[in-house]
């Protein structure tokens, strides 16, 4: 844990105390941890790494969990739409 507390420090020097600060470190912590990460949650910290290391293939990465993320909306919406509840 108190890696996670210099690397924050440290990441808050180099961009200051902002949210993607706190979404990177929280983020690798559960990851070293092993703890799963929801959809919602790995986007975040995608949108999070690019937004302080900008980079092709971190786009191309939250890009393609965007577009997951899209068709699974579509999916349920249209599956909550055409199926009914049986009594």
């Amino acid at each position: 844990m108190l890696y996670y507390v210099y690397y924050q420090a440290q990441l808050i020097k180099q961009f200051g105390d902002i949210e993607q600060v706190k979404t990177i470190v929280d983020t690798e912590y559960k990851i070293a941890k092993d703890i799963e990460l929801g959809l919602d949650e790995q986007i975040e910290y995608l949108e999070a790494q690019n937004y302080l290391w900008p980079d092709q293939r971190t786009q191309a990465s939250l890009n393609h969990l965007i577009k997951i993320k899209y068709n699974l909306t579509c999916y349920l919406c249209d599956f909550r739409h055409t199926n009914t509840v049986f009594q």
